[in-house]
């Protein structure tokens, strides 16, 4: 017997077994993991097991972070997320929102803040994404670009935000043509290894947010995989979309 550590991976060989023990302040949780023996050799990782104060906290987070919350003060933007690589094809804008803003723009300007692309007329704050077909000026121009959400309208009694910067980069037409070309050859697999070949190809090239998808699509294949659970859970940590990272962790904290 000896301790596994946070993080620490364990390889369970074909027709073996872990004797896994939690202990704690309680009774300690016994759990048996076996691998068939004409089955393959899985691997496991182990995250925290939560506190009650911890779950209690969690459970606080989740109900706060809808629209019916208390105020959290700030609209997030987590697409584009911030030092981020674009497609322009697949741009969209998409924010958490926050009940102190009904009304905001959004402005898409170059990298040095001097060339306006497009504005939006006051949108719902409440929405949370944007419709980008109108957005056709900037859909030729590659290199860096800068998201500014300006809200404008807040209900009586709150103060009223400050603007966000959102800095990104979109991709050039080589990149892009290099990127499809390398998403065909990964959609001709299948299972598991699809995605995880697209994932890589979207985190080499900083396309966060397309990554993302990617772990939640998955997911919805291999439900039951806690690293691939874990993997998905720092991809919406790193683009700040706050309530996926909640409800994912709580699958982690629950056991799926």
């Amino acid at each position: 017997m000896r301790p596994i550590h946070f993080g620490e991976w364990v390889k369970v060989l074909p027709g073996s077994g872990l004797h896994l023990m939690v202990a704690g302040n309680g009774k300690p949780i016994v759990q048996a993991i076996t691998t068939p023996a004409n089955g393959t050799a899985e691997w496991r990782t182990f995250a925290h097991r939560p506190s009650a104060d911890q779950l209690a906290l969690m459970n606080v987070l989740k109900d706060k972070s809808g629209l019916g919350g208390r105020s959290r003060g700030n609209i997030q933007v987590y697409s584009p997320a911030d030092g981020s690589s674009i497609r322009l094809s697949h741009l969209h804008v998409l924010w958490t929102p926050s009940p102190t803003v009904n009304k905001l723009t959004i402005t898409i300007l170059d990298g040095r803040l001097r060339r306006k692309f497009w504005e939006t007329a006051p949108v719902d704050g409440a929405a949370g994404r944007l419709d980008t077909t109108g957005a056709e000026p900037v859909k030729g121009y590659r290199g860096p670009l800068v998201l500014k959400v300006t809200p404008l309208v807040s209900p009586p009694g709150s103060e009223p935000e400050q603007e966000q910067y959102v800095r990104c980069t979109a991709l050039d037409p080589l990149s892009e043509s290099a990127l499809e070309k390398e998403l065909a050859q990964w959609d001709r697999e299948i299972g598991l290894i699809r995605h995880l070949g697209k994932i890589y190809a979207f985190n080499r090239l900083k396309l966060y947010n397309e990554a993302a998808d990617e772990y939640e699509a998955a997911l919805a294949e291999t439900p039951d995989s806690k690293p691939l659970l874990s993997a998905a859970i720092d991809a919406a940590a790193r683009i700040d979309n706050t309530p996926l990272e909640i409800k994912l962790r709580g699958r982690f904290a629950f056991g799926g």
